[in-house]
This record gives structure tokens, C-alpha cells and sequence, in this order.
């Protein structure tokens, strides 16, 4: 039962990662979603483009870990 929980998490962490580093904006989009009582004018806030560029490294690191622990729980 553990590797299969650990294949099922290693396809999450895939999937997840894969969508943060493919669509770096929507993930900011939705994360700003729950903080809009931050903000005067919510919908003005942009992201930086190094804020994108760290949002798509953190993607492909998730989705490298989840490789490595489908990988090592087969």
C-alpha cells in the first residue's frame, strides 16, 4: 500500500508541477483569488516577470520530485 501511495502522490506532484511551470499566471491568478482583501484594486496586480520565471522552476522542481518517487516506488 505505500508505494501506491507514494505512485499517487508522485503523479500529483507531476501534474501539479507540470501546470505551474506551463501556466505560471493562472496559479498567480488563483493564489491572488484568496488574498484580494490585500489589495485596494486587486485585479491591477501583475506579477513580475521574475516572479513568473521562479513560479515555472519551482513547477519543473515538483514535477522532477514526482518523477523521482514514481520512479523509486516501482
Amino acid at each position: 500500500m505505500k508505494d501506491v501511495a507514494s505512485v499517487l502522490v508522485g503523479v500529483l506532484f507531476v501534474a501539479f508541477g507540470l501546470g505551474q511551470a506551463a501556466w505560471p499566471r493562472a496559479f498567480f491568478d488563483f493564489n491572488k483569488r484568496g488574498s484580494r482583501w490585500e489589495y485596494k484594486n486587486p485585479e491591477a496586480v501583475q506579477p513580475s516577470d521574475a516572479y513568473l520565471t521562479y513560479s515555472r522552476v519551482i513547477g519543473l522542481a515538483f514535477a522532477v520530485i514526482g518523477v523521482v518517487l514514481v520512479v523509486t516506488s516501482l
